[in-house]
């Protein structure tokens, strides 16, 4: 009988097919910017994100849409994901 699913104590379960969750300062590394500048981004409908509990955070989708954007240099003027 093999046991699966055995955590230690603190140890964190991941979830392969759950999308990756950013906090503001994750976001903001991987967009090498401040979490303050991520923050303004969400506020002007620039950047996607979820709330949950009190906790804002930005999946990878959303960065990715948001990257592609101003790669190609889509109209701005709010998120529409």
């Amino acid at each position: 009988m093999t046991m699966t699913n055995i955590h230690q104590p603190g140890e964190r379960t991941v979830h392969h097919d759950a999308p990756r969750l950013y906090t503001l300062d994750e976001a903001g590394q991987v967009l090498r910017v401040s979490k303050w500048t991520v923050q303004r981004l969400i506020q002007r409908e620039l950047l996607g994100s979820v709330k949950v509990g009190v906790r804002t955070l930005v999946s990878a989708e959303d960065i990715a849409r948001y990257v592609a954007e101003q790669r190609t240099g889509r109209v701005r003027g709010g998120f529409h994901g």
